[in-house]
């Protein structure tokens, strides 16, 4: 009875996802997915730093991340990373008490988020060891796409500084919100000679094929819910890959019922 479950639910999931897609369209980019999601408007914690105090932030970040790497310096990058840490240790998700999207796609992200094991994408070889194995460092991502149902024309949204409360043993989270997003989009702008990547690599893991995103994936481009808030099509980008994977909920739950590449890189 559970297989025939996973089969009605993957059936009207592959339907409904299937009448979202442009035409003769087989695989999407990062660029189109940006392209086909006219954000609206966005899910913020009740805590966010206002525009100015943001923009002294960034400059200031920018400065100790300029000077360590102007000095070559892994100590001086080593503090500033401490520094995102105690950062991203006080960030919680606040989100009001008769919101049910949030902790759906909270709970959603932290089922499917796997950095140190990618079989359960279908990638049965790289379940002992991934790019990940062994990092001090993980970067989280800080937001999130998404939409609720599978209708034409459905409007997109975002979920801001989003701050999963992922722990791993012996690895410290750092919360790649806009503030540092912004930062990291500043130091590499001129990065051509991947220098910067290399010395970022000293202490992070640095994708080969994303210049400026220095998240750990899989890294979450889009999620669509149903409207019952149990079934949902998530489309992630993995080691040069675009993935998607289809999800229903059980119990309290997220479970992965079938995975399929789109594109690659």
């Amino acid at each position: 009875m559970t297989n025939l479950k996973y089969y009605i639910l993957l059936f009207f999931l592959l339907l409904e996802a299937c009448q979202t897609l442009p035409e003769g369209n087989t695989s999407r980019s990062k660029a189109h997915l940006r392209q086909v999601m006219p954000h609206s408007t966005t899910l913020r914690p009740r805590a966010t730093v206002d525009t100015i105090n943001q923009h002294k932030m960034v400059d200031s970040l920018y400065r100790q991340l300029q000077t360590a790497y102007e000095a070559n310096s892994t100590k001086q990058l080593e503090a500033f990373l401490q520094s995102w840490a105690i950062y991203s240790a006080k960030q919680h998700n606040h989100y009001p008490a008769s919101d049910t999207v949030a902790p759906a796609l909270t709970q959603l992200f932290m089922d499917m988020f796997s950095p140190f094991d990618f079989s359960p994408f279908g990638w049965k070889q790289r379940k002992e060891k991934t790019d990940f194995t062994g990092v001090k460092y993980l970067v989280i991502q800080g937001q999130l796409p998404y939409a609720i149902d599978f209708a034409k024309n459905m409007p997109w949204d975002t979920l801001r500084h989003f701050s999963p409360p992922i722990k791993y043993k012996g690895v410290i989270t750092l919360y790649f919100h806009e503030i540092y997003q912004k930062v990291f989009d500043k130091f590499l702008a001129d990065e051509v000679s991947y220098k910067k990547r290399d010395f970022l690599g000293k202490l992070l893991n640095m994708p080969l094929s994303l210049v400026t995103d220095i998240t750990a994936q899989p890294k979450i481009d889009q999620i669509q819910l149903n409207t019952r808030l149990n079934g949902a099509v998530v489309d992630y980008y993995l080691e040069g890959s675009f993935m998607r994977s289809w999800l229903m909920k059980q119990g309290n739950h997220w479970v992965i019922v079938h995975n399929e590449q789109t594109g690659i890189e």
